[in-house]
Parts: C-alpha cells; sequence; structure tokens
C-alpha cells in the first residue's frame, strides 16, 4: 500500500511539475501595452448632414430643364434628414433669382410629405421671358439650412 501511495504520489508531483512548465513564458511577448502611435493621426470624418435633391419634371414626369408657356415644370425637392430618412412636413421655399420663371402657388412654398418630398408648379414669368436661369429649394432641417440651385432654361411662350 506504501508502494501505492508513493506511486500515485510520483505521479502527482510529475504531473504538477509538467503543468507548471507549461504554464507562461517563452514564446512571443506580443505587443507592449501602451506602445506610441504611428504619429500619421486619421482622417477626421465629417458628420452626415441634411440633404435636398432637386428635380424638375414635365407633364408626364419625364426630367426636363425646359421651362415654356405651354411647358410648365414641377419642380420636386426630396428633403433627407442627417440619416438619409425622408423628412416629413418641412417648409420648403422655392425661389428664383431671375424673373424668368413664376410660381404656383405664388408664395413659393410648399410643404412636404410623408415620403419628403415637396412639389411646387414653376411657369414662365411675362411673354418676353426667355433665357437660363436657377431655382433654389432651400429648407432648414435640425436647426441645419440646406440648398440645392439646379439650372434651368426659359422659352418664351409664342
Amino acid at each position: 500500500m506504501k508502494n501505492q501511495h508513493i506511486k500515485y504520489g510520483s505521479l502527482a508531483l510529475l504531473l504538477a511539475a509538467t503543468l507548471s512548465a507549461c504554464g507562461g513564458g517563452g514564446g512571443n511577448p506580443g505587443t507592449p501595452s501602451g506602445s506610441g502611435g504611428s504619429g500619421t493621426g486619421s482622417t477626421p470624418v465629417t458628420p452626415a448632414a441634411p440633404t435636398v435633391g432637386v428635380s424638375l419634371v414635365n407633364a408626364t414626369g419625364s426630367a426636363s430643364t425646359s421651362l415654356s408657356g405651354a411647358t410648365p415644370l414641377t419642380v420636386r425637392a426630396l428633403v433627407l434628414d442627417a440619416n438619409k430618412q425622408p423628412v416629413p412636413n418641412a417648409l420648403v421655399t422655392f425661389t428664383t433669382a431671375d424673373d424668368l420663371a413664376v410660381f404656383a402657388p405664388g408664395a413659393g412654398t410648399a410643404l412636404t410629405d410623408a415620403s419628403g418630398t415637396a412639389s411646387i408648379t414653376m411657369r414662365v414669368a411675362s411673354l418676353a421671358a426667355g433665357g437660363a436661369g436657377t431655382v433654389t429649394a432651400s429648407v432648414t432641417v435640425a436647426g441645419t439650412a440646406v440648398t440645392n440651385t439646379p439650372t434651368t432654361r426659359s422659352t418664351p411662350p409664342r
């Protein structure tokens, strides 16, 4: 019986010595913590901003920049927040810097619908109006003013 205790005790001692020899130490120490950076820095990330996309379409819904007495255009503004989600009930103001066009309604404003789209009709301003100009859609989303100004062309009525 005494031999068995010595035998098992020696085996336990041998296992303990083997396990302690395997634990830690040796090998690659890895990257030391707190090491200095490379000094190159990183490119700052610009936070997303709300947007207003503007499109001009004719009576058939086709994209067009040609405004005439016979073909008024619909100006559509798609308003998206910083997360690219539609903004409903936002007041969009449409303006033109030239005397080439007028808006209906005359105030030049429209509210966005549930899909974030505001629409207004643009007509030639007068019988003599002709040339190229711009139309601007402006809106404020979460305190940020956003504008977009595509170019249009006006042909006087014949």
